[in-house]
């Protein structure tokens, strides 16, 4: 599907008639390093917020899964993960109490 210089994964979609791909952005990033011919556009069009989710109805789980997602964060546990699967990202700031 993708024409030399456009890598082609799972998680990138063609960019209608265009030899091109929209994905996440490191693996493009990291796709152009080796491959000259391609180019990462500068900026993002999007950013994917990350989410926990639970049945309605359950206040002691969200209570302890709010507690839970807050330790991750503050522990640096979220951090080291991200930097551990060779990603960049922030993490998002504690939530207000």
């Amino acid at each position: 599907m993708a024409s030399a210089g456009t890598p082609r994964r799972d998680n990138q979609r063609r960019v209608g008639p265009l030899p091109a791909v929209a994905g996440v952005k490191q693996p493009l990033v990291d796709y152009a390093k080796d491959h000259p011919e391609a180019r990462v556009m500068d900026g993002h069009f999007m950013e994917i917020q990350q989410a926990m989710s639970m049945p309605k109805g359950r206040l002691a789980g969200a209570t302890y899964l709010h507690a839970f997602v807050e330790e991750m964060k503050a522990s640096g546990f979220v951090a080291d993960a991200i930097k551990r699967s060779n990603q960049t990202a922030a993490v998002a700031p504690s939530a207000p109490k």
